[in-house]
């Protein structure tokens, strides 16, 4: 799936995805200052800890991403009105967890992949998952090494450009 996010004039940026059956979606994200944007860092974190069913991938299995940010959020009657994203719930507020602790540690300045692992560990055992087994101190730090460097990109990216990612993205593709 071809996801590309636009940066707009302020605050606002505008995200289109194009599935592989050719299927639109269009969506308004944030601006996040210095820090890389939430569902930009979704990109990320699902396509190193291969995680198939987080944001992106049920994107890419056809859910809407109105459907999908009501869900994350906890809104029980949307996720039923989408049986993709009822079915893989728990995949998609894993995903979140995982993208807002490392959000989380960058903003507090304590990045610590040991300590993100354990973190991460705890918050999967509070919702009776296991901690995905591509999540490890390692990984970790790819991740954040792929974070910065993906940030880096989207800092660079001026009002009214794109910035173009396949999703899932490779090892080398931020």
């Amino acid at each position: 799936m071809r996801v590309s996010f636009t940066r707009g004039e302020g605050r606002r940026h505008q995200i289109t995805a194009v599935g592989e059956d050719g299927r639109v979606g269009f969506y308004a994200m944030a601006d996040y200052g210095a820090a890389l944007p939430h569902d930009l860092a979704h990109v990320v974190v699902e396509s190193l800890f291969a995680l198939p069913f987080g944001f992106w991938g049920l994107v890419a299995a056809g859910a809407r991403f109105d459907t999908l940010n009501q869900a994350a959020s906890g809104a029980g009657a949307v996720r039923r009105a989408d049986p993709v994203v009822e079915v893989h719930l728990d995949e998609l507020l894993e995903a979140e967890a995982l993208v807002n602790l490392f959000h989380e540690q960058q903003r507090t300045g304590r990045e610590d992949d040991t300590k993100y692992v354990d973190t991460a560990t705890t918050l999967c055992e509070a919702h009776g998952r296991t901690l995905p087994p591509t999540v490890d101190a390692g990984s970790v730090g790819r991740a954040r090494r792929g974070l910065a460097a993906l940030n880096a990109r989207w800092q660079a990216t001026p009002p009214g450009e794109t910035l173009h990612l396949e999703f899932p993205l490779a090892d080398d593709a931020w």
